[in-house]
């Protein structure tokens, strides 16, 4: 009688796979496998980070190109609304210095209506044009260069205001007193009056006014040095007033 054949171990997983067992890698074989899995990682963190420096690099650009159109359009209004400018101070481009910031002190404009907020009801709407530069009419724009901003000092809208700072905004001083610098300064500690930041981020500020004509419309011309995000841009405007220069007499 024939007896069974037996087969190893070995047989039997070879005829049920039909595939010889896999070998280990060796050590030659896993570096060299190692060196190019790196080498893709490292060229896929460099194009992860050049992604990243280019959205970094636009997204500052973009938000500095908003600052400066922003900063352009608050200092060109605030100026072509101005009636006059009473004094200023150039100011300087030069970060680190110990010269005067620049400032601008203005008549915003022939507007305050005491009369009317005496009424019944009070009217704090309509304007009064009575060619006299009343303290409510004043404002004074100023660049801080310790927190790079530039800021608008005015009165408080007449509504919020108490009769007794209606009457003080009331008060009409002579140009002499107005021109000089203890009132400048003065103005801008009253109760009544809020200071508006016009622009931050603003690390130089200097002001210009050229030499006009008799009866023309003053120039006013700004210059700034203005920062976002490790990024700055120097910025040159103008405006007109919309009035002539010639002081106005009352």
């Amino acid at each position: 009688m024939q007896q069974p054949t037996h087969t190893t171990s070995h047989d039997t997983r070879r005829n049920l796979t039909g595939r010889r067992p896999r070998r280990a890698l060796t050590v030659v074989e896993m570096t060299l496998g190692m060196v190019v899995t790196a080498m893709v990682l490292g060229a896929l963190g460099a194009l992860w980070y050049a992604v990243g420096e280019a959205w970094r690099s636009t997204g500052a650009s973009q938000a500095l190109a908003s600052t400066t159109n922003q900063v352009n359009l608050r200092l060109e209004s605030t100026f072509r609304q101005a009636r006059y400018v009473i004094n200023f101070e150039p100011g300087t481009l030069d970060k680190g210095t110990s010269a005067t910031p620049a400032r601008a002190f203005i008549w915003r404009g022939d507007f305050w209506n005491r009369p009317g907020q005496k009424a019944t009801p009070p009217d704090f709407k309509t304007p009064l044009v009575d060619g006299a530069v009343q303290i409510a009419e004043l404002g004074l724009l100023e660049y801080d260069p310790v927190n790079a901003r530039v800021n608008l000092y005015r009165v408080k809208d007449a509504a919020g205001l108490t009769n007794a700072q209606r009457d003080a905004a009331s008060e009409v001083p002579t140009f002499d007193r107005l021109n000089q610098a203890q009132t400048r300064d003065t103005f801008k500690t009253l109760d009544f009056v809020e200071c508006a930041v016009l622009a931050d981020g603003v690390t130089a500020f200097k002001l210009g006014i050229p030499q006009t004509q008799p009866g023309s419309r003053p120039v006013v011309e700004f210059t700034m040095d203005v920062s976002r995000k490790g990024t700055t841009s120097r910025l040159n405007g103008t405006a007109a007033l919309r009035s002539p220069s010639t002081q106005p007499a009352y």
